[in-house]
C-alpha cells in the first residue's frame, strides 16, 4: 500500500479569518457584538445628520471654549469624508480588539475601558489641544480621531490578554506597556527626535518584554493557527499605528489630539488592569 501524506492544514488567508470570525461571534453575545461594532459608529452618523449651525455650536473654538465643547467636539466632524475615515478607523481597530478580547475572556474590560474613552478621553484630548495648538494659529478643533487613538492605545494589553490567555503565559501589564514603549519611540522617532533617549526607551521596551515572558512556560499553550495568526495580524496593524496617526495624516490634522489619546488609552487601560489586580488580591 502506498504510503500517503497527511493533509497539511489550509494556513490560507481566507481560513484564518472564517476561524476567527467562527471563533469570535461562537464567544460572544449579539449584545457584546452590537455595542463593539454598532454604538460608536452609530452615535457619529447621528450627530452628523444634525442641523449645521447646531453641530457648528459644538466646534472647539481655541480661544473661547465652552464646557459643551470640551467634549461635543469630539464627535463632530468637518465633513462626510472626515466623518467616514474615523467611522472606518475604529471599525478598523475593533476588528482586531474585539476578538482579542473575546479569545481572552475580556469582554467586560473592554466595556470599562470603553466608558472611560467615551467619558474622560475626549476631555482629555480637548484641553491637551487648547494646550498645545492655542499658540499656534490654529481656531477650531473637532473629530473623533483622538479618542480612536485611545483605543489603539489600550490594542497591546488585549493583544497581551490574548497571548496569555491561548499562546504563551506571559506578563500582561509588562507586556503591554513594553510594545507601548516601542510604540512611543517608533512616534518619536518619525516626528524628528532622534535622540539617545529615544533609543533608550527602545531598548529598555525590547528587555521589558522579556521580562514579560521571563521563567514562563511560553510553549505549553501554542495551539490553533489562527490565534497565532490573529496575533501577528494584530501587531502588524499595531505597528502601523505612528504610520496612520502621525506621518501619513492630511495638512491640518490635530496629531497633538492623536499623541494625548493615545497616551490616554494606554493609561486609562492600564489603570483599569492594575485597579482589577489589586482589588482581586484584596478579596483573595
Amino acid at each position: 500500500m502506498a504510503h500517503q501524506t497527511p493533509p497539511t492544514p489550509d494556513s490560507t488567508p481566507g481560513r484564518v479569518f472564517r476561524s476567527i470570525v467562527t471563533a469570535t461571534i461562537t464567544g460572544s453575545t449579539p449584545a457584546q457584538r452590537v455595542l463593539a461594532f454598532g454604538f460608536i459608529p452609530t452615535i457619529l452618523l447621528f450627530i452628523g445628520t444634525l442641523p449645521l449651525h447646531q453641530q457648528q455650536q459644538w466646534v472647539l473654538n481655541l480661544n473661547d471654549s465652552t464646557a459643551v465643547q470640551l467634549y461635543l467636539s469630539n464627535f463632530v466632524h468637518g465633513d462626510i469624508p472626515h466623518l467616514a475615515n474615523n467611522i472606518l478607523s475604529y471599525l478598523l481597530l475593533m476588528l482586531f480588539i474585539f476578538p482579542l478580547a473575546v479569545s481572552a475572556g475580556k469582554q467586560r474590560i473592554l466595556g470599562i475601558v470603553s466608558i472611560l474613552f467615551l467619558t474622560i478621553l475626549p476631555l482629555l484630548v480637548s484641553v491637551y489641544s487648547i494646550a498645545t495648538l492655542g499658540d499656534m494659529g490654529a481656531e477650531t478643533v473637532v473629530g473623533f480621531s483622538g479618542v480612536i487613538a485611545g483605543y489603539a492605545g489600550a490594542l497591546p494589553f488585549f493583544i497581551a490578554y490574548h497571548v496569555n490567555e491561548k499562546v504563551a503565559d506571559i506578563g500582561v501589564e509588562i507586556a503591554g506597556t513594553s510594545l507601548m514603549g516601542l510604540e512611543l519611540g517608533a512616534v518619536l522617532w518619525l516626528a524628528g527626535l532622534r535622540r539617545w533617549s529615544v533609543v533608550l526607551l527602545a531598548v529598555l521596551s525590547v528587555v521589558g518584554l522579556g521580562f514579560a515572558g521571563y521563567d514562563r512556560q511560553v510553549v505549553a499553550k501554542i495551539g490553533r493557527e489562527y490565534e497565532v495568526h490573529l496575533v501577528v495580524y494584530a501587531l502588524i496593524l499595531f505597528a502601523a499605528v505612528p504610520v496612520t496617526l502621525f506621518v501619513g495624516v492630511d495638512a491640518g490634522t490635530n496629531v497633538y489630539g492623536h499623541l494625548i489619546g493615545l497616551i490616554g488609552g494606554f493609561l486609562l487601560m492600564l489603570g483599569v488592569l492594575l485597579t482589577r489586580r489589586v482589588a482581586i488580591q484584596i478579596i483573595t
